[in-house]
């Protein structure tokens, strides 16, 4: 293969992003197939490794793979895989037949109490207010939702907190370590930006790896 032709093979494999509708798997394949041509040798992993991470369309998987280190080719592929499938159980569903129509029975009146005072006529008692319950502490309320099913760093219900790949996640809403922004219950989650009009290959610059990765 001529010089010219490889350094072209090389130069469009280290631009290459993943499509808007590309999934991670599929953005994996492509690559593989761009690398045939491109002669990298003994240096194949690591510049699958570069292009994988930098050219991927999640901010949030690219930040949570950016903090590892050491990052192995296959540490992140299997990472960004996870995060992928994680973030899809996670995004709210609406149920399709949830009735509008209240059908419980009515609440029952509750008596009214009467003292009887000295001279015989009675006298309206309303009935003692029930103490009011202590609320539970955010760390129970965590607690609950873990063990009911909802993790708190993606809402996925397959696994608990600990063992989800998204609990060093970054959120784009509200930029804290530990969930992302479909189940984020900050308050000061900023709106969703507009997309810009760019072409794709300028939105995320390719970067070497020896700056991706020191």
């Amino acid at each position: 293969m001529a010089l010219s032709t490889r350094s072209n093979e090389r130069s469009r494999f280290d631009y290459r992003i993943q499509g808007p509708t590309e999934t991670i798997s599929e953005y994996n394949v492509a690559l593989h197939a761009m690398a045939l041509h491109c002669n990298f040798a003994d240096t194949l992993t690591t510049r699958l490794r570069d292009c994988l991470v930098s050219g991927l369309r999640s901010e949030t998987i690219r930040k949570s793979l950016y903090t590892k280190k050491e990052l192995t080719y296959k540490d992140a592929l299997d990472t960004a895989l996870a995060i992928e499938l994680a973030s899809k159980e996670a995004t709210p569903s609406t149920p399709s037949n949830v009735s509008t129509h209240y059908s419980g029975s009515k609440a029952t009146p509750q008596p009214q109490l009467q003292q009887q005072s000295r001279n015989g006529k009675g006298r309206r008692r309303f009935p003692a207010k029930q103490p009011r319950s202590t609320p539970q502490s955010f760390h129970e309320s965590a607690c609950l939702r873990t063990v009911r099913g909802s993790c708190l760093s993606c809402g996925s219900n397959k696994h608990a907190r600990v063992d989800c790949p998204l609990k060093d996640a970054v959120c784009d809403g509200c930029s804290k370590k530990g969930h992302i922004k479909p189940v984020c219950m900050s308050g000061t989650s900023r709106p969703p930006q507009p997309a810009r009009a760019h072409h794709v290959q300028q939105q995320i610059p390719f970067l070497p790896s020896s700056v991706l990765f020191q």
